[in-house]
């Protein structure tokens, strides 16, 4: 039997892994978005990350 001082102990390290685990799925997420998007054939968008100045609509502060 586990000595129930040691409980915390165990929650906090199932919720850790859960937490990195979804951390890690969003990453890859993220990422295989951005990937979609530079590869993306469609011309009224643009990738993330390559927009110059003038097509955000606005002027440098």
């Amino acid at each position: 039997m586990i000595d129930p001082k040691h409980y915390g102990l165990i929650e906090m390290g199932f919720t850790g892994l859960v937490v990195l685990g979804f951390a890690i799925w969003q990453l890859v997420s993220v990422n295989r978005e951005i990937g979609r998007d530079k590869r993306s054939e469609d011309t009224t968008r643009h990738p993330v990350g390559e927009h110059r100045l003038d097509d955000r609509g606005g002027e440098a502060p």
